[in-house]
């Protein structure tokens, strides 16, 4: 697979999901009379997720724009087979979490997905013990604490 193909198929994604988000923000406004900038609103979230993702997307169209002849001269480089299968595999974790959350709930699925996620993209040569250790470590304490902010402090809603 091309970097060029890699690059146009993300880009598509980003913008479904962008388009998606605003359509659901847009209609919980207009439908169901949401405020958006409200304390306890259940779109403040996905509306700053949605002004993180339109600012990356534009700023990869302005450095497309302006950086035209680097990016053409790239054409030919290749995604490696490793790469590629990361990312299937991370596909395949992913559907894993959104198949296991109804069941196990938020804390216990994110843990077992972020370890799967850590042991299988960390690359260093590492015992495997080493790094089974570290990824559940990791893992235990940072998705608890992850909870807590969002949880407390954004006032998000888990599964």
């Amino acid at each position: 697979m091309s970097e060029k193909l890699a690059n146009k198929i993300s880009l598509i994604i980003f913008v479904i999901i962008e388009a998606l988000i605003i359509f659901d923000i847009v209609n919980k406004t207009v439908n169901e009379d949401v405020v958006i900038f409200s304390k306890r609103s259940p779109i403040l979230f996905p509306f700053l997720i949605a002004v993180i993702i339109g600012g990356s997307l534009l700023v990869y169209f302005v450095r497309l724009f302006l950086n035209r002849k680097s990016v053409t001269k790239d054409l030919d480089s290749h995604i490696s087979r490793e790469s590629v299968l990361l990312v299937v595999g991370n596909l395949a974790a992913l559907l894993l979490y959104a198949f296991l959350l109804p069941k196990l709930h938020f804390m216990a699925t994110t843990i077992l997905y972020m370890f799967l996620v850590m042991v299988f993209i960390n690359d260093t040569k590492d015992r495997v013990g080493k790094k089974f250790f570290k990824a559940i470590l990791i893992s235990v304490i940072l998705v608890p604490v992850i909870y807590y902010v969002f949880a407390n402090v954004f006032n998000v809603v888990f599964p």
